[in-house]
């Protein structure tokens, strides 16, 4: 599982994970779930992170239930793969 935050310096969160998913399927690596992490609550930027194929969207400050709920539902979505 990876998180990764929407507003990064050099890139966006989307453009990341697209990278990354790029690098990882060149690899022959498939399915690891991507949840981005925003302090935005916005349509828009939710939109953008499932286009780009964040498997969820956490808002800032991230609630411990909400990671847990996180976890496990892809946690175990990854390991019935």
């Amino acid at each position: 599982m990876i998180f990764i935050d929407y507003s990064m310096p050099d890139f966006s969160g989307p453009e990341t994970t697209k990278l990354l998913s790029e690098e990882l399927h060149k690899r022959g690596i498939y399915g690891i779930p991507m949840i981005g992490c925003t302090a935005h609550i916005d349509e828009t930027i939710v939109h953008n992170c499932e286009e780009a194929g964040m498997v969820d969207v956490l808002i800032k400050p991230v609630l411990l239930e909400k990671l847990r709920e996180a976890l496990l539902e892809h946690c175990y979505d990854y390991a019935q793969k």
